[in-house]
């Protein structure tokens, strides 16, 4: 089955970022090669040579520093090796400190992802996506995340915190941990999840798996072993528009009702296996097709037939 999150209306918003003009911009795909697991800046963002300062390599944050200042689409070739952050700083969107920003359209391929590691090093979370961007994780780990508690605002998603159009294909999020919500990934806008696994995270405050605010895709994928310690929603908190589909949650914890998830939207779980259960709050819908689910509270509606899918499941 196949999930839609980027539409004609998005590629319209992206021909426009940083192009105020309304001239359409050359969209010749930029691609850079890591070719150094050191964590150093750009020298020069956006004159399209990832070299960075002091050392003169191409290293992950500096590709990211040259694919932020660029109108097209890029691509990092990221090789296996472990990726360490060891600069801190919060309260910076330009990928020069902390986190790694991501700013504009790109494709994040590594080698595979139990050799190809980005490590936050619990100086801050991993990535932050931010604005109408699309961004593709191929054959990585996200791990080591771990907001500082100084940061400014909520300081939710350990390892991710997502605010543009998200795919995470083949990939692990694992290891995060933050002392707000969503410990592996918190969502904000689109994320789309296939062949992939959100293991062993954790949260203080519910959602230790992936935290959901908008719409959520899980496919072919395994979320497992993530534990909040204050909360619900151990696996998957959803609050708004979510699917599971051909997929697995087992072994989560959380404090009170719902290992497994809460749901205050609407959830639909097709040909899945949860374990735990899944508290469904008064006005939330939880569809179930062809799985086993356990569900605590109000909402949890028992479907057989496909037609009763929206077209766009089918």
């Amino acid at each position: 089955m196949k999930y839609r999150v980027i539409g004609l209306s998005l590629l319209c918003m992206l021909l426009f970022i940083g192009n105020p003009s309304g001239v359409s911009p050359t969209w010749a795909s930029t691609s850079f090669t890591v070719d150094s697991i050191l964590d150093e800046i750009d020298s020069t963002p956006g004159d399209g040579a990832c070299l960075s300062i002091p050392s003169g390599v191409c290293t992950l944050r500096a590709a990211l520093m040259e694919a932020n200042a660029l109108t097209e689409a890029d691509t990092i070739n990221l090789p296996a090796g472990v990726y360490l952050l060891t600069i801190s700083g919060t309260d910076e969107n330009a990928a020069a400190t902390g986190d790694l920003d991501i700013n504009s359209s790109v494709i994040l391929a590594g080698a595979d992802a139990s050799d190809t590691i980005i490590n936050g090093n619990q100086i801050d979370r991993v990535l932050q996506i931010s604005g109408a961007v699309s961004v593709t994780l191929s054959a990585v780990t996200i791990t080591g995340g771990r907001p500082p508690t100084n940061i400014s605002g909520v300081n939710n998603g350990g390892g991710i915190s997502n605010g543009g159009y998200l795919s995470i294909n083949d990939s692990i999020v694992s290891y995060n941990e933050t002392n707000s919500a969503g410990g592996g990934i918190d969502n904000n806008q689109a994320v789309t999840l296939t062949n992939s696994s959100v293991l062993s995270n954790t949260s203080a405050y519910g959602a230790s798996g992936i935290l959901n605010n908008a719409t959520l895709a899980v496919n072919s994928s395994l979320i497992a072993y993530n534990h909040t310690t204050n909360d619900q929603g151990g696996g998957l908190w959803n609050n708004s528009q979510a699917t599971v589909v051909g997929s697995v949650i087992s072994d989560n914890l959380a404090q009170g009702s719902g290992s497994a998830g809460k749901n205050l939207g609407v959830l639909w779980f097709i040909d899945s296996q949860v374990s735990g259960d899944v508290y469904c709050l008064p006005g939330s819908t939880t569809y179930l097709i062809r799985s086993a689910v356990s569900c605590s509270g109000i909402g949890c509606i028992f479907l057989n037939l496909s037609v009763f899918l929206p077209l766009s499941m089918r």
